[in-house]
């Protein structure tokens, strides 16, 4: 027992014995049972992804703070009076402080998105926790409360996430159910991709930048969907949706995570899941 014991707070606690162990379960999981590796890794863990018969939408970005872009999302969201949902990255926060404090004043919800955008499915259980810990205390310091939401980069979530998060503040694991190509560059070509998909409760993600690419395609991503913007409120509320944040939805449906009825596909590996 004592051997067990301990080989098993091995593996919780070293990355390397976790990925060598937990990663292969991706073939056996997918031959044997046909489950995909992200509904097997989330299995028991309550996403939001969409909210049932709500009269609302919520618009979202991860990957910011960015320098380049993130101000362009503001001057549209504030050009229509709209309020959104900015999943942060701790790291960006720490060398952003400014930016993320006027996303705060312009009245937006700010939600973790990690302190360094790692993939949730290759990390321990130890490195999941500080991960998010280290995000809510970067923002606590420069904004002066942590947030409530958060966001696995890549939709990664994990069944161990739930109680991980609770050790942060977080009241809610949040997806979506509308994102386009995440590299894509046309405003046009995003706001089609939206405007086609978000019914009532949509949970719309876009990007502010991308994390782990070439400079010149995040900044593209970020002032595409900037642009976008411009096609995608006015149409929404000639549709009489109103764009409110996450967390009001949340707080209108008292955090009851719902699904919508059908899988979408990854907008980054391919992977249908209900819990993209």
């Amino acid at each position: 027992r004592l051997f067990v014991s301990a080989f098993l707070d091995w593996v919780v606690m070293n990355d390397l014995a976790w990925s060598a162990l937990v990663l292969p379960v991706r073939g056996i999981a997918r031959r044997s049972f046909g489950l995909e590796f992200d509904e097997l890794m989330c299995l028991g863990c309550s996403v939001v992804r969409r909210f049932d018969a709500s009269p609302h939408v919520s618009i979202s970005f991860d990957d910011s703070p960015r320098p380049d872009t993130t101000s362009e999302l503001l001057e549209a969201l504030a050009q229509y009076n709209t309020k959104a949902t900015f999943f942060v990255i701790g790291d960006h926060a720490r060398r952003y402080p400014d930016i993320v404090r006027k996303i705060q004043a312009d009245g937006h919800e700010i939600g973790n998105h990690t302190q360094h955008h790692r993939d949730l499915h290759r990390v321990s259980p130890r490195l999941l926790a500080r991960e998010i810990l280290q995000c809510q205390r970067t923002l606590q310091e420069i904004l002066g409360a942590r947030p409530k939401l958060f966001r696995a980069p890549y939709g990664h979530f994990r069944w161990d996430m739930r109680d991980r998060a609770r050790l942060g503040s977080i009241e809610a694991l949040v997806g979506w159910d509308v994102a386009p190509p995440y590299a894509e560059s046309d405003p046009e070509l995003i706001a089609d991709y939206v405007l086609e998909r978000v019914r009532p409760g949509s949970i719309i993600l876009l990007h502010d930048g991308l994390s782990g690419v070439g400079g010149a395609i995040s900044k593209g991503a970020g002032r595409a969907a900037a642009a976008s913007l411009h096609l995608i409120i006015p149409e929404l509320q000639r549709r009489g949706l109103m764009t409110v944040p996450i967390g009001q939805q949340l707080a209108d449906f008292a955090g009851a995570p719902h699904r919508s009825p059908a899988p979408v596909r990854h907008p980054l590996f391919g992977v249908a899941s209900p819990y993209a």
